[in-house]
C-alpha cells in the first residue's frame, strides 16, 4: 500500500494513475490548500520568481498580467504550464532552488542590466522555506517583494483508516512532495505513537532536502527521485521492490 499525501486534488490525480498502473494506495492529505487574494498585484519593472506550480497557476487565473512579463521559474511544470498559457518570456528555468542561485551569482547582473529589472516578485504560499530568499539576497543587489497568494493549513490528525493502516503494517511506501509535509507526518507519527509501525516504511520524496528531514528522524529507508518532477518520482517508484 502506497501511502499519499499530497493535497486532496492532486492526491485524487495521482491515486488514480497509480490505480491504472496496479498500484494500491491511501490517500491522507496532510494539508490543504486556499487561494488568499483573488486580486493579485504585479509591480512594473519587476521579474517573477515562482517556484510552486499552484503558485504559477493562480497568477494565470488572475488574469491580470501582460503576457510579455518577465519569468524566472523552478520547476518544469511551471515552466511549461507558463508556455502553454502563452508566457514566453522566460529568463531562466532551473530544475531546483540550488541551480538557479548558482546561476544567479555568476549571471544575474547581466539579466538585469539587459531587462532593465528593478526587483524580484516571488510569488509563494503562506509557509515558504526562507533558505530561497536568504540565498537570493546573498547573490543579487536588487529588492525581493515575498507574495503570499495561498494558505497552507495542516492537518492535526491521521485519519482512523490511515492509522489503522500504520499499525497493522499495510503502508509498505509513503510519498512526500514538500519539506513541510514531511516534517508534519513525522509530527503526526510520533504525536500518534506510530513511530515503531513506521520503520519499517519506504519513504520515496520529491528531492534530496525532503529526505534529508526524513534520514534525521532516523528512519533508514529514504530515497528521491532523480529530479524534482513528479514522473521523475513516479519512475523512481516503479523501480522499488515493494514486496
Amino acid at each position: 500500500m502506497i501511502l499519499i499525501t499530497r493535497p486532496i486534488k492532486e492526491a485524487k490525480k495521482l491515486k488514480s494513475l497509480l490505480d491504472t498502473y496496479g498500484y494500491k494506495s491511501h490517500i491522507n492529505s496532510l494539508s490543504s490548500i486556499t487561494q488568499i487574494n483573488k486580486k493579485i498585484n504585479f509591480t512594473k519593472g519587476y521579474v517573477i520568481l515562482v517556484t510552486s506550480l499552484r503558485a504559477t497557476k493562480i497568477i494565470i487565473k488572475s488574469k491580470l498580467i501582460h503576457k510579455e512579463k518577465k519569468f524566472i521559474v523552478i520547476g518544469a511544470s511551471s515552466r511549461d504550464t507558463l508556455n502553454n498559457s502563452g508566457f514566453k518570456n522566460i529568463l531562466y528555468h532551473a530544475k531546483s532552488s540550488k541551480e538557479l542561485v548558482d546561476f544567479l551569482k555568476t549571471n544575474f547582473k547581466k539579466i538585469y542590466k539587459e531587462n532593465k529589472l528593478k526587483g524580484i516578485e516571488y510569488f509563494t504560499g503562506s509557509i515558504t522555506t526562507q533558505s530561497i530568499i536568504k540565498d537570493l539576497k546573498g547573490c543579487i543587489n536588487l529588492p525581493i517583494k515575498k507574495k503570499v497568494v495561498y494558505d497552507t493549513t495542516f492537518i492535526k490528525s491521521f485519519r482512523p483508516s490511515t492509522k489503522k493502516l500504520f499499525k497493522s503494517k499495510k503502508i509498505k511506501i509513503c510519498l512526500l512532495f514538500s519539506e513541510q509535509n514531511a516534517k508534519q507526518l513525522l509530527n503526526l507519527i510520533q504525536k500518534e505513537k506510530l513511530s515503531e509501525c513506521s520503520k519499517d516504511i519506504k519513504f520515496l520524496t520529491l528531492s534530496p532536502s525532503i529526505s534529508s528531514i526524513i534520514k534525521k528522524a532516523g528512519y533508514k529507508k529514504v530515497s528521491n527521485a532523480n529530479l524534482p518532477t513528479l514522473k521523475s518520482l513516479l519512475v523512481k517508484l516503479f523501480k522499488i521492490n515493494m514486496l
